[in-house]
């Protein structure tokens, strides 16, 4: 990646770091709405995207409703204004890194570069690497969704490694005592057992409020 594609690439990167400094107050005291409390960082976010300061303000303070026969607009109180940034930034920031690995796959892909793209089979080199188990001041449902994944992971990996060994040694007819190790059981029956998290978030989606 380089030349205007980088550049691009970086803008990007430095909008979703300072959409992070932008703030928001009560606009004339008014609790329910919300104005703009950082003008500096607000203009120099304008600024790198290239929108007018009015109608961006609006976007991030206002949302828009639509029903069948009339489009209005409600205001959102500064908590929500500010939620409403940081939902956008992370848009943005999934959008590049999508654009980024989609990038970095066709730079490295043997296919569209070996031989000049003449070639039409290849072997094939799998990586797996796994994380453990994260947790922050603030965990949402796509880091539940992500520490799900690692474990099941992990869960696999684990089962693989020490049963293929045990069967491998048995069919070879090689005496070996049985390997205990230590499973993540507990971990996924929380998560997704008929009592676990997973379940009890279905029930709560499904209730009426």
């Amino acid at each position: 990646v380089k030349g205007d594609r980088l550049m691009t690439l970086m803008q990007a990167v430095i909008i979703v770091l300072q959409m992070g400094n932008v703030t928001y107050q009560p606009k004339g005291g008014d609790t329910d709405k919300s104005e703009v409390s950082s003008p500096k960082e607000f203009s120099d976010l304008c600024d790198l995207m290239g929108v007018d300061p009015t109608t961006l303000e609006v976007s991030f303070t206002e949302r828009t409703m639509k029903t069948r026969n009339e489009t209005y607009k409600v205001p959102l109180n500064p908590e929500v204004a500010k939620e409403s940034t940081e939902a956008f930034a992370r848009e943005i920031y999934g959008r590049a890194f999508l654009w980024l690995v989609r990038s970095i796959n066709d730079a490295t892909a043997a296919e569209l570069n070996y031989k000049s793209g003449t070639m039409t089979e290849f072997g094939i080199i799998g990586l797996l690497d796994i994380f453990g188990f994260e947790s922050f001041v603030r965990n949402r449902f796509e880091q539940l969704c992500i520490n799900y994944c690692n474990e099941k992971l992990q869960a696999k990996f684990t089962e693989d490694i020490f049963r293929s060994v045990q069967l491998e040694y048995e069919a070879e007819g090689i005496p070996l005592d049985e390997i205990t190790y230590d499973d993540n059981t507990d971990v996924l029956d929380l998560i997704e057992g008929k009592t676990g998290l997973l379940a009890m978030l279905n029930e709560e989606c499904v209730r009426p409020k």
